[in-house]
């Protein structure tokens, strides 16, 4: 086999060659070709997608390479993406500019399911739902962040939900800016014409490419639309949904370039293993068949008279449904 795009890891390449060697007389036929596509997930990891005909294979050195996933139809191997269901919080602070966004509010908060059958599920929590926070007792969600950072969070969320998560991902106003710029824009079918001065969202509906700045407005609006916080959960989920189309649309081999762009646009717990496993999972997701749901709740008010969402019944169905990674089952 001739592997490209390896000069500079000649460990890796070395590493595909080995991973290739049959075993005498299997009927199976090793690729002649492949290209391998490599890029930093931190200081201390590299990501790398090698592509060999329909074969795909997944690779982290952290700091010596090995084999972590991938596909490999010429082989008869089954695809191997690490355990389902995966759930990963996906959460949008309120950090602008200049800000810590692990010590801002929670402003947008999805749980994201796969259950390993091409089928996934996003459900997003209204930041005013009023729960336990440990430590802190009954709050609005979106506090749970301000007040004990991710770990506070993380727990507040699988204590409310019984879910296992995977990890979180986490980024504020400056970091969905850009990634969306990583992505070029935001390619998305926006669903109703938008005027809203406190979100700055002037958008007509319909199909476009959205500039970061509008992709981010899309996401925040919630004064001036029916639903408000609500609908403003839906549209963070159809954004999730179109920037994965658009990730699909790339490609597999776009991934490690992808992660090495991004790297410093966000924060997460999970390993370089554990993204490009998610990162994998999510491209052989159809967009079409991926399930968009806000958690049931309805507005009240506290004792104190602060506004909150409490949440219903129906919600912790929801939550119990998601534990296999996906919703209607």
């Amino acid at each position: 086999m001739e592997v490209f795009g390896t000069e500079s890891d000649p460990e890796l390449e070395e590493l595909i060659r080995d991973f290739y060697e049959l075993p005498e007389g299997s009927e199976a036929t090793v690729p002649e070709k492949a290209m391998a596509s490599i890029g930093m997930f931190d200081e201390e990891s590299r990501v790398a997608v090698i592509e060999a005909g329909e074969d795909v294979t997944l690779a982290v050195a952290d700091p010596i390479w090995r084999v972590v996933g991938g596909w490999w139809p010429s082989l008869g191997i089954q695809p191997s993406l690490g355990k389902y269901p995966k759930i990963v919080a996906v959460i949008g602070s309120d950090a602008r500019p200049g800000h810590d966004p692990l010590r801002a509010q929670a402003d947008s908060i999805h749980f994201v399911g796969l259950d390993g059958t091409g089928a996934a599920s996003i459900l997003g929590l209204p930041r005013d739902s009023w729960v336990p926070v440990p430590g802190f007792g009954n709050q609005k969600a979106t506090t749970s962040l301000v007040k004990g950072g991710p770990e506070v969070m993380m727990q507040t969320f699988s204590d409310l939900t019984q879910l296992e998560f995977d990890g979180y991902l986490l980024t504020g106003f400056e970091g969905f800016t850009g990634l969306i710029g990583v992505l070029g824009g935001l390619d998305i079918d926006v669903p109703l014409d938008l005027n809203d001065r406190w979100a700055k969202a002037y958008i007509d509906a319909g199909r476009q490419i959205l500039s970061a700045a509008d992709a981010l407005a899309f996401a925040r609006v919630r004064k001036t639309i029916r639903g408000g916080d609500f609908t403003r959960k839906k549209h963070g989920g159809l954004a999730l949904i179109a920037a994965a189309a658009m990730v699909g649309a790339m490609g597999i081999t776009a991934v490690p370039l992808l992660m090495e762009q991004s790297r410093d646009l966000y924060y997460t717990d999970m390993s370089a293993e554990e993204m490009i496993l998610l990162a994998a999972a999510i491209i052989s997701v159809d967009p079409a068949q991926i399930t968009n749901v806000v958690a049931a709740g309805h507005v009240d008010t506290t004792s104190g008279g602060a506004s909150i969402v409490r949440l219903e019944e129906e919600a912790y169905e929801t939550f119990e449904d998601l534990a296999d990674g996906r919703l209607g089952n």
